[in-house]
């Protein structure tokens, strides 16, 4: 029985829904460990208000990367594993899009600056904000594509190595550039650390993955014609999704009047970043499987399922009782203002699982109202919940909103799924 049970774990890891999964996760465990390091090295040079500046900087530049996808990195998972002709222009036509769509509105966000966040006003006196921006962003935009495409060639390992450049040039630059450009230096590091990872993506991995691939500019109207409509629709929910977090920043500094404030929040939610991890590169992995196997999707969706409960109880266990000590490795008043914050996010885990597998789902069969529906829910209540609760309950009211607003989701998708299944199963009964 024992010996069965191993058997049958050792084959399950060897399939690429597992494998990719482990690959996805291990990536962003990666990615959450060295930005764990990298701020613990920023939060030991600066104050409280510098890291909050910082956080607000880059917690917009990311949603404005967002912005500019335009969902094309969803789009490739689906349509690449299809396309055995032009992958190259697809793929050169997206990034192209999205880059130049990242230009235009780093630029008009540079212009208004004193509109979102006049706290930040004073670091346009620094000449260098404007090509460090202006660079960021769009490169911001491009590494999640290009993850994208590392999945649809279910060669998860490439986004692990990626990321393992990217990350190992961040952490040596730090302590040279904080020290010329100030808080500015923590923005360049990232820049030069995506030009490395980038670099040795399009002229290395890329071609190895997609025989023929050349980067470079190119737009090819019937190419992005063919998965325009799909990644639009998953693009708003994308950029709902991805809201809150800047949001949910700029909020905190404004209704508390400190800017620290909005750094005790990022902190927690960084950490509490690393467990919503698990589920959410599971279901990539998922919808990665879904978009080549349709016919097996409920199949992988238990098999999913039953590689992702134990490593979240377990994740959720650690972050409970340990979360405190975590946050006290960055100052103790960190752990002060956020462990609450941190465990209230850590018991919403359960609800971000289940909403993060049936958006798998939904993609792969194109449900796609389905999921710009959850997608307002969850991001509209966290907003506008968060906007009454902040001044009654501080911090830990964000931690409120979103846990309610992710656990009402959760149990509506759930019936949704479950009707629609049945539904399903009525009418093939029918049909037969």
């Amino acid at each position: 029985m024992a010996t069965d049970l191993v058997r049958d774990i050792i084959q399950d890891i060897r399939t690429p829904l597992y494998r990719n999964a482990i690959f996805l996760i291990t990536n962003t465990a990666l990615v959450a460990g060295a930005g764990f390091l990298f701020w613990f090295v920023v939060t030991q040079i600066y104050g409280e208000e510098d890291v909050g500046q910082a956080f607000i900087l880059i917690g917009v530049a990311t949603f404005l990367a967002t912005l500019s996808q335009l969902g094309f990195g969803t789009g490739l998972i689906r349509f690449l594993p299809g396309t055995r002709r032009d992958r190259g222009k697809m793929i050169n036509s997206c990034l192209t899009i999205s880059t130049t769509v990242s230009i235009v509105l780093a630029v008009i966000l540079l212009a208004s600056v004193d509109l979102w966040f006049p706290q930040g006003r004073g670091m346009l006196r620094f000449w260098l904000l404007v090509p460090i921006f202006l660079l960021m962003v769009p490169m911001q935009v491009n590494a999640p594509i290009v993850n994208s495409t590392f999945v649809a060639g279910r060669k998860a390992s490439f986004v692990l190595l990626k990321t393992s450049l990217f990350q190992g040039t961040r952490l040596l630059m730090p302590l040279l550039l904080v020290g010329l450009l100030g808080v500015l230096g923590i923005l360049a590091s990232f820049v030069f650390a995506h030009v490395i990872a980038l670099s040795v993506s399009f002229f290395v991995l890329l071609p190895r993955l997609y025989t023929g691939f050349r980067p470079g500019p190119a737009i090819s109207g019937p190419v992005v014609k063919d998965i325009i409509h799909f990644s639009l629709g998953n693009h708003v929910a994308e950029v709902l999704y991805a809201l809150p977090y800047p949001v949910l920043l700029l909020f905190i500094s404004s209704l508390t009047g400190s800017v620290e404030q909005a750094a005790f929040f990022a902190i927690p939610w960084l950490v509490a970043s690393m467990l919503f991890a698990i589920p959410l590169m599971t279901s990539v992995s998922l919808y990665a499987e879904g978009s080549h196997f349709e016919d097996r999707l409920h199949h992988d969706l238990i098999r999913t399922l039953r590689f992702l409960v134990p490593l979240l109880a377990l994740g959720t266990f650690f972050l409970w009782f340990l979360g405190g000590r975590v946050l006290s490795l960055f100052g103790s008043s960190y752990a002060d203002e956020g462990t609450d914050l941190l465990r209230i996010l850590t018991l919403s885990g359960i609800f971000v699982s289940i909403n993060g597998v049936f958006m798998s789902v939904a993609r792969v069969k194109k449900w796609v109202k389905a999921i710009i529906a959850l997608m307002a829910y969850i991001t509209a209540g966290t907003i506008f919940l968060s906007y009454w609760f902040i001044p009654i309950f501080g911090l830990e009211g964000t931690g409120i909103a979103w846990i309610i607003s992710h656990g009402t989701a959760s149990a509506a998708v759930v019936g949704f799924y479950l009707f629609r299944r049945r539904a399903q199963r009525l009418s093939s009964g029918k049909d037969a």
